[in-house]
């Protein structure tokens, strides 16, 4: 039955894509990219959502929807979602306020309806054989896109990762936070307990969203502290929203951690914690939100490659000069700054095992 289920939703899906396609297509002629997002995509989303949950049988619960900026606010956002699944891909498009821009490979470009429809859409699709091209492209075409009121979307592992592993953290979106003065907000999604990573069937069941404070960038902070300060959070917060996948060491480290560590407010001391900060105690304020899931096979890519580079594997010191066209170069793995706060504190063990690769280099998927 189960088999069934989940055959009937992506049916619903792959065939529901062709006449909304069209449309959006048509309409592209006459109406701007944002009408084309409200008029058709979003609710095609919202609709595989529904089908998953009224059909497989997936449902959701959100925390943490305080910490999204309202609609009425034009800031530059950065969302860096855990990736376990092809189900975020279509949920969070489906539900922020405001539109999202994808960083995807340009092959996606070809998928019939689909593909077409993501062209039409302004997005930021990228050529990953040309990745000093392709960093200068998310970085200016991501600034103009935001300045629009666009919320830029990034997959920081760059990859679906097993429930309960983690994937390197890749420095593009920290790289573009440093470029245009964005924040970050990270996003921790247990996903793959309802929806597991190249599988097509679902499994019964609540898949959990907690989404976290924004992580501003600091003066002279460098890309792989940015987001050691994100891998830091969504780390933390996975054990929280999906014990059962880690092991009991892991959780009961994260969860005394969360209550007896105070808020960081600087890069060193984040950098100070080997990329394992945990978040305040009101980092997450639960929300619960309704129930749905589910979508298709979009494999988004983040625009990064390792945990130094991404699409542009050449990039200056300083993130800011991308925009200006400077000269780049590599861009190292980042050296430790020593702490105001006094003494390091104590490494997180499932994460101590990283902080011993000095150089690791990494490709996009």
């Amino acid at each position: 039955m189960r088999a069934i289920r989940s055959v009937a939703v992506f049916l619903w899906m792959a065939t529901s894509v062709i006449p909304i396609g069209t449309l959006l297509l048509i309409f592209s002629i006459f109406v701007s990219a944002d009408r084309l997002w409200w008029w058709f995509a979003q609710p095609y989303l919202k609709g595989a959502v529904a089908a998953a949950k009224r059909i497989g049988g997936v449902k959701y619960r959100v925390r943490g929807l305080e910490h999204l900026p309202a609609k009425s606010d034009n800031q530059r956002i950065i969302l860096c979602p855990k990736h376990q699944s092809t189900w975020e891909t279509f949920f969070f498009p489906s539900m922020m306020p405001h539109p999202l821009a994808y960083v995807f490979k340009r092959e996606l470009l070809y998928v019939p309806f689909f593909g077409w429809s993501m062209a039409r859409l302004e997005m930021v699709h990228i050529d990953r054989s040309a990745r000093s091209a392709a960093w200068q492209k998310v970085a200016t075409l991501g600034a103009k896109l935001m300045d629009r009121g666009k919320w830029v979307i990034m997959f920081p592992e760059g990859t679906r990762t097993p429930r309960g592993e983690k994937g390197d953290y890749k420095t593009g979106a920290a790289r573009l936070a440093l470029a245009t003065e964005a924040s970050i907000i990270p996003i921790a999604v247990a996903s793959g307990r309802c929806w597991p990573r190249k599988t097509w069937r679902f499994i019964p069941g609540v898949i959990d969203v907690s989404i976290g404070p924004a992580i501003h960038p600091i003066p002279d902070e460098s890309p792989m502290e940015l987001i050691a300060r994100v891998e830091a959070w969504i780390e933390m917060e996975m054990r929280r929203i999906d014990p059962e996948a880690y092991p009991a060491g892991e959780v009961k480290e994260a969860l005394s951690l969360e209550q007896s560590t105070p808020p960081l407010d600087s890069a060193s001391e984040a950098v100070a914690l080997s990329t394992d900060m945990p978040p305040s105690e009101d980092a997450v304020v639960a929300v619960d939100a309704g129930v749905e899931a589910e979508s298709d096979e979009l494999d988004v890519v983040a625009a990064g490659d390792g945990g130094h580079r991404d699409p542009g594997e050449d990039v200056a010191e300083n993130p800011k000069t991308a925009l200006s066209g400077a000269d780049q170069s590599d861009l190292g793995p980042g050296s430790k700054v020593d702490s105001e706060q006094g003494a390091p504190k104590k490494m997180w063990p499932f994460n101590a095992r990283r902080k011993q690769r000095d150089g690791d280099s990494d490709t996009p998927d």
